[in-house]
């Protein structure tokens, strides 16, 4: 299992807690921050099948509303959208309650793909807390696994 690098729009490091679904730690992004993302960089091109976000743990706190970015570089970002055109960008549901509510999986057909993934907030339920997984796997047509 690759260890995956990890940003995030509060802390632009490498060092950030791992936040996965279902772990004691959360992350919180300073709350003046009107646009926060968190980031998953690997260090190989990735095919990512689902998302699943989780909230607060222990606060009523949880993303209710999220868009994908992609990229190869991590200097030129898509957005995952509805249509090949590209129009439209694909707005995801986040939990409906907390805290500790289960995590909510958002499949991707097609697949996003690349070696950076950042999850944008777009809205929350008191504070933009959160807790994440991608699905996926190396390459199209082969088996999926937990990238984390």
């Amino acid at each position: 299992m690759e260890r995956t690098p990890i940003a995030s729009s509060a802390v632009n490091t490498y060092v950030l807690p791992r936040v996965l679904i279902d772990a004691d730690f959360e992350w919180v992004p300073v709350t003046s921050d009107t646009k926060p993302w968190y980031q998953f960089v690997f260090t190989k091109y990735k095919v990512v099948t689902s998302i699943q976000v989780q909230g607060s743990k222990t606060l009523s706190a949880w993303i209710t509303k999220y868009h994908l970015l992609t990229s190869q570089n991590q200097f030129d970002w898509q957005a995952y959208t509805l249509n090949l055109n590209g129009s439209r960008i694909r707005i995801f549901d986040g939990p409906s309650w907390g805290p500790n509510a289960p995590a909510v999986a958002s499949y991707l057909n097609p697949p996003a793909t690349g070696n950076s993934f950042r999850i944008v907030v777009d809205e929350y339920n008191s504070q933009a807390i959160g807790r994440f997984s991608l699905k996926g796997c190396s390459r199209l047509f082969s088996d999926s696994y937990d990238l984390q």
